[in-house]
């Protein structure tokens, strides 16, 4: 069995850069899937990004639904809502 995106094997993650307990992690655009954890392939909400939110548009981190980049290369939006 191959393990894919998950984090370092045996590493707890906590006080890391990609700690995120109750919050997201989302992968970066062009990032694949790999079998070698990297940190910069992600973006990270941190600790408590989604604790006692109602609604993901509301957050305070909101998980980025879905992004929206041009064709030429412009920056990409974040969207926070459907």
């Amino acid at each position: 069995m191959q393990v894919v995106d998950a984090g370092e094997i045996g590493v707890d993650g906590t006080g890391t850069a990609w700690d995120h307990n109750d919050g997201w992690a989302y992968r970066v655009d062009g990032a694949t899937p790999s079998d070698v954890f990297d940190v910069s392939e992600w973006l990270f909400s941190g600790v408590d990004a989604l604790e006692g939110e109602t609604t993901n548009e509301n957050a305070t981190t909101p998980f980025p639904i879905g992004r929206r980049c041009h064709p030429l290369g412009t920056p990409c939006s974040i969207s926070t809502s459907y």
